[in-house]
């Protein structure tokens, strides 16, 4: 039956791909070959199902009399010592920073006054801690105790809203929230809602990837199955997955991580990471996500100038020490690198209208470079599940569906659903008014069937801590006298109901195993306890019988499993001991033979991140040197070899072999190593304009333990929020702070070359409002200067639009000096009268339809005032535009 189903479906994916095949062979595009003589066109770009493309917002109301658009900045996450403490490498924050820049248009007939107040909803308990040159009526706001809106209070109110969307006013306000989710879900100007929109496009093309010649048709046809509890590769051969985590679309980085890092594209390019990981032998990678950051923050350019770098470099930086490699030219390039690779330019190919958009052209080109791919969603960051069921299980039938409309992308992905429901207390079953685990995963996973039967579910334990479970992600005992000896939440009614689904065989038990150093544990975790500990939870149910029927004894299945996360710095004695008899247990030899599990050759490593602060990266803190001690384990486990391994006939050096003998390494006590760093400072995330008051000058946030309604120091400035301007640079990675870390200081150094202009927006007329501040201050970086903030809001005001990316000037005699900018790249420094830079992200659409905002802040001259700073000129791509008084 198993064998009848594949061949159906490997049919029917190779009709569509023929069909595919044959429609664009009389379209223009580039081509690559099969190796058959069968030519693939490069596949051509798409645009996201219309299923819910604006999630987390309320419906808009119908003939709306003003308009919001709304951006969302996610600044930092905070955990407490306590939360460090669980046994996972991703606690749930205790805090997290962010800001809500909101832009409001009038669209009456009739002109708003000033004095109007604008009001607004989330979908938490969040705290506004600032405004930019205003006050918080009130700054708590708690949906669950029955709040209904918050009113916004600011000096940009005291401007009356013209008629007909002729200007605009721009409130920003800070805030800290439990969770991610406070993007707002609807606004009121006067009591009045109001149409909201992100100012992000998730429904905007996703670019095409190419194929690579090296895809034969049956290949491509393929899909990642299991058959008699073995897994299946594409090709229809049983596979070892060798996995590597790499998390980043989880966080504000909102792609994955690293490629903000270097000079040269070794370490600074997507494609090019991607091709160095493939050539230390990985064929599959676990992405964690979060929905939150996918729908509702804007992607954050790392388009650059960079260095490129041979691919002997790339492969010689890929040789393990010990194994004797000299052919580079041998060795052949990326197979079918984007569009625009190796042009000098990082990441030009990456788009910037949506995170949504960049994540499914990212998965999609792992899927044609022949990797497996896990989606993970990371309950620990992203408490969608939680808050909204339904909607959470829309979503993932949203993604799922975008993604394996593409034949090659269905036939290489797989869902992890629910990334340790321990972290947000979530049980087998119902509990304290939340859905269980039990009906999260069947929810889910009917939803997704219905869309794609190919897909792959993978399922984590939960629920068992008091039960023996060692980390968060495992938890599957079904021993009835032990749970109830022990106690622990039951799975048992989870798998009864498994038994009768139709995707039974698409199900892989996915337990997080992790040594003492992440794991905590203090005893049972080497030799003969460590392997009864794994067979009595998750090791039993893919050995016959597996699990059987509570109501019948010979209705039975047994599962495939996939280690979904694991890792250490491999630095501790007690880590060393672990894997020693993981290892054997993987493998079931020696100790770890107990008769009672099969072999488990599927193991995803985590993580390929510099900046995963406990575990470390397969790279070093500099993303670009091997951890080979890391390396050398994997290849123990389950045989991963490098490209230069293979060609060389090579192995590791005796030095890296045989059983894992280490120092322990110097640590700060006996507790465990930090958390991992997931926030990166980036120094080219935008942030709204916060504008502090007169005489004060910019600081950081308010600490978790101040009060968090009268924060002490006047507002940050942008650069508190997103870490800065422009040109990307190193981050600095160290544990989680407790504390919110200082304002990240910008240095007045010009950035990299800025990307080329868009040339099909020359000509376009455009038009302008402006925002200001209502007062100048002094910095204590230019003493006795006034400086002041100004926001821009820009409109494509003819019948044609202005794509991007376009070249802003705004000119200013009184501008000697730019310390910040938000929203848009231009260079940082001394000025002499005019700004430039490259907005890069934010097409504007004909007829004023929308609008960006992109601002600065500028050094005066020593008797500048406010309305001084108004900028006398702003052009776009060298066409002067119109000026429309207000904002």
């Amino acid at each position: 039956m198993a064998v009848g189903r594949r061949a159906l479906l490997l049919f029917s994916a190779a009709l569509i791909l023929a069909v595919q095949t044959h429609a664009q062979s009389s379209s223009s595009g580039s081509s690559v070959g099969d190796g058959t003589g069968v030519t693939i066109i490069s596949n051509q770009g798409s645009t996201p199902a219309d299923i819910n493309l604006r999630p987390f917002l309320d419906p808009n109301p119908k003939n709306p009399t003003c308009a919001v658009a709304a951006r969302v900045v996610l600044s930092s996450s905070f955990v407490t010592a306590e939360a460090r403490a669980q046994p996972t490498v991703s606690p749930v924050p205790s805090l997290v920073l962010g800001a809500i820049n909101f832009t409001v248009t009038n669209l009456n007939k009739t002109a708003i006054k000033s004095g109007w107040i604008l009001s607004v909803e989330v979908p938490d308990k969040v705290n506004f801690t600032r405004i930019n040159q205003g006050e918080l009526e009130k700054t708590v706001y708690n949906k669950s105790a029955g709040d209904k809106q918050i009113p916004l209070k600011s000096l940009y109110m005291n401007q009356t809203l013209q008629a007909g969307h002729k200007n605009s006013a721009s409130i920003a306000v800070l805030l800290e929230a439990p969770s991610q989710a406070f993007t707002p879900t609807s606004v009121y100007l006067n009591g009045v809602q109001c149409s909201l929109n992100l100012t992000v496009n998730v429904s905007a093309l996703v670019p095409g990837v190419p194929i690579p010649a090296n895809f034969s048709l049956a290949e491509a046809a393929g899909f990642i199955s299991v058959e008699n509890g073995v897994i299946v590769g594409t090709d229809g051969r049983p596979i070892v997955l060798h996995g590597l985590n790499w998390f980043g679309f989880d966080t504000q980085s909102t792609t994955v991580d690293g490629i903000y890092e270097g000079s040269s594209t070794i370490t600074g390019d997507f494609a090019t990471v991607a091709y160095r990981i493939s050539l230390l032998g990985y064929n599959s990678l676990r992405i964690p996500f979060s929905f939150q950051t996918l729908f509702n923050l804007q992607p954050v350019s790392y388009t650059r100038s960079c260095t490129v770098t041979s691919t002997a470099a790339i492969v010689e930086n890929a040789t393990p020490p010990g194994v004797t490699f000299t052919n580079y030219g041998s060795v052949p390039p990326i197979p079918a690198p984007p569009q625009g690779y190796g042009n000098g330019i990082c990441n030009s190919y990456l788009p910037n209208d949506s995170v949504y958009t960049r994540f499914l052209y990212v998965i999609r080109y792992f899927a044609k470079q022949g990797f497996y791919v896990i989606l993970d969603n990371q309950l620990n960051l992203d408490p969608t599940a939680v808050q909204t069921p339904s909607k959470w299980v829309q979503l993932w039938t949203q993604v799922i569906t975008d993604l394996t409309s593409d034949s090659i992308t269905a036939g290489h992905i797989m869902v992890d659903i629910l990334n340790e429901p321990d972290s947000r207390n979530i049980r087998w079953e119902a509990s304290n008014g939340n859905l269980g685990a039990t009906a999260l995963y069947l929810n889910a996973m009917d939803a997704i069937y219905q869309v794609s039967q190919s897909t792959l579910f993978l399922i984590e334990g939960t629920g068992q801590q008091s039960s023996g479970a060692l980390c968060w992600g495992d938890g599957f005992v079904t021993d009835q006298s032990y749970l109830q000896k022990f106690g622990g939440s039951d799975p048992s009614p989870f798998f009864d109901k498994l038994l009768g689904r139709p995707y039974l065989q698409n199900v892989i038990i996915a337990p997080h195993y992790y040594g003492p150093s992440i794991s905590k544990a203090t005893s049972d975790y080497s030799g003969a306890a460590l392997v009864q500990r794994a067979t009595r939870s998750w090791g039993h149910l893919t050995a016959s019988p597996g699990y059987c029927s509570t109501s019948d004894s010979s209705d039975c299945y047994v599962f495939p499993a996939i280690i979904g996360e694991t890792g250490s710095q491999v630095e501790s004695s007690q880590d060393a001991d672990f894997y020693n008899t993981f290892i054997a247990y993987l493998k079931n030899t020696g100790i770890g033979k107990d008769g009672q599990h099969s072999a488990v050759p599927h193991v995803f490593w985590w993580a390929w991140n510099a900046n995963s602060g406990d575990t470390g990266g397969i790279v070093g803190d500099d993303w670009l040197t091997i951890q080979w001690r890391k390396q050398a384990l994997l290849q123990q486990i389950n045989g991963l070899t490098t490209y230069a391994q293979n060609a060389a006939d090579g192995t590791l050096s005796t030095s890296e072999q045989g059983p894992i003998q280490i120092s322990p390494a110097p640590q700060a006590s006996g507790t465990s190593i930090p958390v991992p760093t997931r926030s990166p400072a980036l120094s080219n995330v935008s942030a709204p304009n916060l504008s502090p008051s007169p005489g004060t000058s910019p600081s950081s946030p308010s600490s978790p333990g101040s009060s968090p309604s009268s924060p002490s120091s006047p507002p940050p400035s942008p650069t508190a929020i997103s870490g800065g301007p422009t040109s990307p640079s190193s981050p600095t990675y160290s544990p989680v702070p407790i504390s919110p870390p200082t304002p990240v200081q910008v240095s007045p150094t010009p950035t990299p070359p800025l990307a080329p202009v868009n040339p099909a927006a020359a000509g376009a007329s455009c038009q302008y409002s402006v925002g200001y501040g209502g007062g100048v201050w002094l910095t204590p970086l230019y003493t006795g200067t006034p400086t002041n903030n100004i926001n821009l809001y820009l409109h494509a005001s003819g019948a044609t639009s202005i794509p991007s990316p376009y070249t802003v000037t705004v000119t200013n005699t009184i501008y000697t000096q730019v310390t910040e900018v938000w929203n848009w790249n231009a260079n940082l420094g001394g000025v002499n009268g005019a700004i430039t830079g490259i907005v890069e992200s934010g097409t504007l659409a004909p007829f004023a339809s929308n609008m960006w905002n992109n601002g600065f802040n500028a050094v005066g001259m020593s008797t500048s005032q406010a309305t001084d700073f108004i900028p006398t000129t702003v052009s776009i791509n060298g066409v002067q535009c119109q000026y429309a008084q207000g904002g």
